[in-house]
């Protein structure tokens, strides 16, 4: 594995937690507590998923650093930001030790709270990650020589949809241009999880693919979902919900997560990236924890080199929304 891999490497588990949609952080440093408790080290950090305004990523990045030494992992979409923005947002992070980055086209607007507004859309995934490549070298976004090369790590994401052969050229394309991890779509759908064996295929050494799984917390919440363009809610996933409200339907949601989880453990899969619903930290806290649990008992994690069962031993730190789900755009 070269230098860069072993330092971009990731740990088997990552969560998503997206900012609040009010100004107060004081219930997402919450939810940050507990899953740094629960084993979790480096959080990825949406943007403007769904096309819901939110809270700032950038500040919720540095927040974590400084609160807790956590590692995020930042998500920028193309939507929102035309180049300049772009690179002055990435070179304002960096100074702040943020270093992972999931460059992603981001969601239709249409989904959100300003459907009739206007993307930039300057570029998109494939592009940022050219000029993401460019920082690596010691060029910004337009050509010009740094004082030095930026020792950033980059990531995409992985869209199913029904039809799977354009999303694996897509995935190709980026790990061609450098991206290092992978996160899919949320997987409801066990058959999903073997569909991308021939996306792990395709990656070879080449990158890492982490496993989306969110957990369910009501049926509406599964209806919502099934609704959302790409995503892949069985309807049978639906009605086995449908019974239950409150606790009993988020321990319901809880008990489909881990059964999709073992079975991918049983395909091979070693790497989950978990999505936070509502900034119920105390759901993905225990899937973590449900994660870990079945590392191997030496302890010791196999090359992450994207094999069966790849791994890695990085685990920085004291303690790891698509294109991102659920922010996933072309």
């Amino acid at each position: 594995m070269s230098d860069r891999n072993l330092r971009c490497a990731l740990p088997e588990v990552v969560v998503e937690l997206d900012p609040p949609r009010a100004p107060a952080f004081d219930r997402y440093l919450q939810a940050a507590r507990r899953l740094q408790a629960a084993g979790v080290t480096h959080i990825t950090i949406a943007d403007n998923s769904l096309a819901h305004a939110r809270l700032s990523n950038v500040v919720a990045a540095v927040l974590l650093r400084q609160a807790f030494g956590l590692s995020p992992i930042v998500h920028l979409n193309s939507r929102d930001r035309n180049l300049l923005a772009q690179q002055s947002t990435v070179l304002g992070l960096f100074a702040a030790g943020v270093r992972h980055f999931l460059l992603i086209s981001g969601d239709a607007l249409a989904l959100g709270d300003h459907p009739d507004g206007k993307a930039v859309y300057e570029t998109d995934s494939l592009g940022l990650m050219e000029r993401f490549r460019g920082l690596q070298a010691g060029v910004d976004f337009f050509g010009r020589p740094l004082e030095g090369p930026l020792d950033v790590c980059y990531g995409g994401a992985l869209n199913l949809g029904r039809t799977l052969g354009p999303h694996l050229r897509r995935l190709a394309a980026k790990a061609d241009r450098g991206a290092r991890f992978f996160f899919t779509q949320p997987i409801f759908d066990p058959a999903d999880l073997e569909r991308l064996l021939e996306a792990r295929a395709l990656l070879g050494g080449r990158g890492t693919l982490y496993i989306g799984i969110m957990p369910l917390i009501s049926a509406a919440s599964a209806r919502f979902l099934a609704g959302v363009p790409g995503m892949n809610v069985p309807s049978d996933v639906v009605r086995a919900l449908e019974p239950y409200t409150g606790e009993a339907a988020i321990e319901a949601g809880l008990a489909q997560a881990e059964a999709l989880i073992e079975r991918a453990f049983e395909l091979g899969w070693t790497r989950f990236y978990l999505i936070t619903p509502y900034l119920r930290a105390s759901t993905t806290a225990r899937l973590a924890r449900f994660v870990l649990a079945r590392r191997p008992a030496t302890g010791a994690a196999p090359a992450d080199d994207g094999s069966p069962g790849g791994g890695s031993s990085a685990r920085p730190g004291a303690s790891v929304g698509v294109e991102a789900a659920p922010e996933l755009g072309p």
